[in-house]
């Protein structure tokens, strides 16, 4: 997260030296130099460099410069006002103190945010929970039966018996219409049956009728 001449790095928030310059009204060259000359001391004692970096600038022109520059922790900052006036050295406090408020909201509208999608989340569940613990009910019990078990009962293959219990009917179930058709046919060879019975009783071969000609 960058700001114009801030930088959060691990969490921790960094002051740049061109901030310094303008807090303490001195040149960025000569808060540069005085870095440079106190980073030796920050060395034996701290065991470690301070951070350089660049900032890139929009130049009239439309040309571009890189500007080197300091990158410090709080710490680093106030040990290298030591060499700053009263006046820089407050500016300077009063900054990180600002900062560090702003840094303060921001982690706690995160916090809200954190809590109010948690909020939701245990909302969801317990709309989900009666589903599932249904879900796990049926899928538990023995008297459950699977479409794949349901369709070998109708003597279909299961996707065909899933598409038709998934299809809206307005009509009758096709079991009741081929019973029906079944005990038309039935009906209608057993009169015929009875017909050349009847014929056979009386003597009379009856002629058998000839297939009508196909269209």
């Amino acid at each position: 997260m960058k700001t114009d001449n801030n930088i959060y790095e691990n969490g921790h928030e960094r002051m740049s030296s061109l901030e310094i310059a303008e807090l303490s009204g001195k040149p960025h060259n000569d808060v540069m130099k005085a870095i440079r000359k106190m980073e030796i001391a920050w060395q034996k004692v701290q065991g470690g460099n301070f951070s350089l970096s660049s900032r890139t600038y929009e130049l009239p022109n439309g040309g571009r410069k890189e500007v080197p520059c300091y990158e410090l922790t709080k710490t680093e900052c106030l040990y290298i006002a030591t060499k700053f006036n009263d006046e820089a050295r407050a500016r300077l406090v009063l900054r990180w103190q600002e900062l560090e408020m702003a840094e303060r909201e921001r982690q706690l509208q995160q916090t809200h945010l954190l809590e109010s999608r948690v909020g939701l989340l245990e909302e969801i569940c317990d709309v989900l929970k009666p589903k599932a613990e249904f879900t796990d009910a049926v899928l538990c019990s023995e008297d459950t039966l699977t479409v794949t078990q349901m369709a070998q009962d109708y003597g279909v293959g299961p996707v065909r018996f899933a598409t038709y219990i998934a299809t809206p009917r307005t009509t009758s179930a096709p079991r009741r219409a081929t019973s029906a058709r079944s005990s038309s046919r039935a009906g209608r060879s057993s009169a015929a049956a009875s017909s050349t019975n009847g014929c056979a009783a009386r003597g009379y071969t009856p002629t058998p009728r000839k297939p009508p000609a196909r269209l």
